[in-house]
């Protein structure tokens, strides 16, 4: 028997994930994940975010895969010094969760703007921009937004009331 076949934990709260080294090997040894609020953070004098320290949310969708029929909230929250150097910084470039249809039983899902739906005009990147309506699954419940990109306010409230009439009419 493994040590992933007897892990009870249920709910995974990090205040402070520093450099966001460890995550997704919590995340492996669980088997029953219905609760996870992580604050992803970078030591206030860290110049070097090498792809290792950086928090990769499509590589974390990925490590959330095995709790599609378990996960029922997930919360992510950036502290003041990763949003100051990553989220200011203009020449980093985040990867978006991509889809969360798989997730038959997420109620409450906070996530920050870009994370969510990358930049209309963001050409140069090709990640296809789907609709919330393509990307949320029907049983959420609760959605937080965070950090909204100013320029692309708009298409969220665009997409956001595509979302409304969807949820209205099915």
């Amino acid at each position: 028997i493994s040590y992933q076949d007897v892990c009870p934990v249920q709910d995974i709260t990090v205040e402070e994930g520093y450099w966001c080294r460890g995550m997704l090997d919590w995340l492996a040894v669980c088997t029953h994940l219905e609760h996870i609020s992580i604050r992803v953070e970078i030591q206030a004098d860290e110049y070097d975010l090498d792809e290792e320290k950086q928090f990769d949310a499509s590589k974390f969708r990925l490590a959330l895969l095995p709790f599609t029929t378990t996960l029922k909230t997930l919360r992510i929250g950036y502290g003041d010094a990763y949003k100051d150097q990553v989220v200011a910084e203009k020449d980093v470039v985040e990867n978006p969760f991509g889809s969360f249809k798989d997730f038959n039983v997420l109620e409450t899902l906070k996530v920050r703007h870009d994370h969510l739906m990358k930049s209309p005009d963001n050409s140069i990147l090709n990640w296809d921009m789907k609709p919330l309506t393509e990307i949320l699954p029907h049983c959420l419940v609760n959605l937080e937004i965070t950090d909204i990109m100013f320029d692309y306010h708009l298409e969220l409230s665009s997409q956001l009331l595509k979302l409304l009439r969807a949820v209205n009419f099915s």
